[in-house]
């Protein structure tokens, strides 16, 4: 019963920033976020910034339909270019989407948590990864165009995205 009420009152797709603020471009996913705290989100929409501590984003996981991962990737296209992967539960077992040591899903795996419904992981092409607070301009101007298809993988989430 208590189990229930916990999932009633959980939100039903959690967004979770990932990155080093201090390293320019890696840490696009917590920018991110603080973009997306602009904006109205609907009811049942969390945002987390994690940061780089992965572990403590495992309590936030429970009883979510949706998971978001927005974070640097690096994949050897143009600085800036916006990324969107959905992760299944066949590349749960062997992808990594992260420029981190440990990423998402291998946390969650070590954590021994199971996915979400749906899991989607959007990224961006970094150009500068180095001391700095600042993202590059590359990176910033892909900033809407990311904060946009976050929005529309929060309302469609069956639909393909093209981004």
């Amino acid at each position: 019963m208590a189990d229930d009420i916990a999932k009633e009152h959980s939100p039903k797709v959690l967004i979770m920033g990932i990155g080093n603020l201090l390293l320019g471009d890696e840490g696009v996913g917590v920018h991110a976020i603080y973009e997306l705290e602009k904006v109205r989100l609907p009811h049942g929409v969390k945002l987390l910034d994690v940061g780089t501590a992965f572990i403590d984003a495992v309590s936030h996981m429970n009883h979510i339909d949706k998971l978001i991962i927005i974070d640097a990737i690096t994949c050897g296209k143009k600085p800036g270019t916006v990324y969107r992967i959905p992760i299944t539960p066949d590349s749960f077992t062997s992808y990594s989407t992260s420029i981190h040591g440990m990423s998402v899903i291998h946390m969650m795996k070590f954590a021994q948590c199971s996915l979400p419904d749906t899991v989607s992981f959007f990224g961006i092409e970094p150009e500068v990864i180095d001391w700095s607070m600042e993202i590059s301009k590359p990176v910033a101007e892909s900033m809407p165009r990311l904060i946009n298809a976050v929005l529309s993988e929060i309302s469609h989430s069956n639909e393909a995205l093209y981004v």
